[in-house]
């Protein structure tokens, strides 16, 4: 480095920095930047050998989410999310809404999400 302002031998600058979690929880509520309940709440594209190849959901975006677990197996979210990218990003004061319920037990599970996007 030539000088404390010489930023061309600095290998911290121009690096692209990320954060892909950060949120406060208290029991049942989170608040903060996670991934989308939608893939999230049905464990994400399952048990997919190349989940990769198939574009689903958003994976970083801010959200107010409570998760009740009744405990005798049922469970169900509701998540309202900012979403991602400029495709995804509420252009309204509307938020995307995600719902969803699942009955889990030791033969599997049968869950449903549906979601409503602002957009």
């Amino acid at each position: 480095m030539n000088g404390a302002g010489d930023a061309v031998d600095n290998p911290a600058v121009s690096k692209n920095v990320s954060v892909k979690f950060a949120w406060i929880q208290l029991g049942g509520l989170r608040v903060g930047k996670d991934e989308s309940a939608f893939d999230t709440f049905v464990g994400y594209a399952g048990a997919v050998i190349q989940d990769t190849i198939v574009p689903y959901g958003d994976f970083d975006t801010n959200v107010v989410q409570y998760y009740f677990d009744a405990g005798s197996g049922f469970s169900a979210v509701v998540s309202l999310e900012e979403g991602e990218g400029s495709v995804g990003t509420i252009d309204s004061y509307v938020p995307h809404v995600v719902g969803g319920v699942k009955y889990k037990q030791d033969w599997g599970a049968i869950t449903g999400v549906v979601a409503y996007d602002s957009n």
